[in-house]
């Protein structure tokens, strides 16, 4: 997962961790433990980060914008790539944000995405996945609101992405 740094950090290195407890979890979609979230916040790259001063700052999303009120178009950097050399694309956003926004997989943020078209069809058992998540290009992923939502560059700073084509494999 790591091989997401790559482009931004060089070559490979050892990575120490420290703590006075383990972590309880490294399944980034129901850990909900400081431990857990302080490991994977070193593991994952989020698609938006924030500066020392929390200002939103490029992380795997290369730029964002705001193009309606109700709709958020982000643009990957080019060129990322998973641990075992996959591309890293809008798919593997696509299918991690539907996996966070169900309350059914075990998410332990599902509610943060209650905003999100198409949220509460999941919520219900009556959709599988979130409509308002879309990947129309594998480097742009757009989420689409029910109703403005100024914070939600925030919530995409917590979400530990998956790779789509490793996971989709797991029962």
């Amino acid at each position: 997962l790591l091989g997401l740094l790559t482009p931004r950090l060089g070559a490979a290195a050892d990575f120490t961790w420290s703590s006075a407890s383990d972590a309880l979890s490294l399944d980034p979609q129901s850990a909900n433990d400081v431990v857990s979230a302080s490991v994977q916040g070193a593991a994952y790259e989020p698609l938006v980060g924030f500066s020392p001063d929390l200002v939103p700052e490029p992380a795997l999303a290369l730029s964002w914008d705001r193009v309606a009120a109700d709709r958020w178009r982000f643009k990957l950097r080019p060129g990322l790539t998973w641990s075992d050399g996959k591309p890293f694309t809008s798919k593997d956003l696509l299918f991690t944000y539907n996996l966070v926004a169900n309350a059914n997989s075990g998410s332990a943020s599902s509610s943060n995405y209650s905003v999100v078209e198409g949220y509460a069809a999941v919520a219900a058992g009556t959709a599988k996945t979130v409509s308002g998540f879309t990947a129309p290009a594998d480097n742009t992923f757009v989420i689409q609101t029910s109703t403005p939502n100024i914070g939600l560059v925030g919530v995409t700073a917590v979400v530990p992405f998956l790779p789509s084509h490793v996971v989709r494999l797991v029962p």
